[in-house]
This record gives structure tokens, C-alpha cells and sequence, in this order.
């Protein structure tokens, strides 16, 4: 694949994986049991367990997870040494599509 492709793919997933993991997985937490009169306690195991479940929300951050490390290495050793300035523009651009996807998220949650 071209670098082209690689970089804008990377900063999509590194903004999903971020998303998963401070939109996803807290609601995830505190859904795991369920709400109202027919909530039940879990702790330990079963709490993670029935958290990571929830929304298939581990599945998802473990595969993102997975293509982030992939993309990573893949961009890694088809350029070798990037510049800072190439570097640091690529920070930028991810936090704003986080930023974007975060907003988008909750327009759609609460709107």
C-alpha cells in the first residue's frame, strides 16, 4: 500500500480506537450490569467479562488495537525516519478527526 493511503487510514483508526476507548468502553462499564429494578451485581471476572461484551466493545478496541500496531509498523518500515514537521501535522489531524468523531457521537446520542 502507499504511504498516501497508509497515513489517512492510520489517523482513522488511532481517532476510532480513542473513540472505543474513552466513549465506549466507560458506558460499557456502567451498563455491564444493567440498570433499574432487574440490575444485578457482578465483580471481579464476570464484571470484566460482562464489560468487555458490552456493545462488543472489547472486541472492537482489541481489533482496532490490532490494526493500529499494524498500520504502525507497516508505515514504519516503508519510510524509515520521518520529518517532525510530517510528524507532529499527523498528531494534529487525528486529534481533530477525534474531536470531530467525538462531537458527531454526541449529536447523535443526545440530539
Amino acid at each position: 500500500m502507499a504511504l498516501s493511503v497508509i497515513r489517512p487510514l492510520s489517523a482513522l483508526v488511532d481517532a476510532l480506537l480513542l473513540m472505543a476507548i474513552f466513549c465506549c468502553a466507560p458506558f460499557a462499564w456502567i451498563l455491564r450490569d444493567g440498570l433499574g429494578p432487574d440490575s444485578i451485581s457482578t465483580s471481579g471476572f464476570p464484571a470484566i467479562k460482562a464489560a468487555f461484551m458490552t456493545f462488543y466493545a472489547g472486541p472492537a478496541i482489541l481489533l482496532l488495537a490490532g490494526f493500529h500496531f499494524l498500520l504502525h509498523h507497516i508505515t514504519k518500515s516503508a519510510e524509515g525516519e520521518e520529518s517532525n514537521s510530517e510528524a507532529s501535522s499527523y498528531w494534529v489531524w487525528r486529534i481533530l478527526l477525534f474531536a470531530f468523531l467525538t462531537l458527531l457521537a454526541s449529536g447523535l446520542l443526545f440530539g
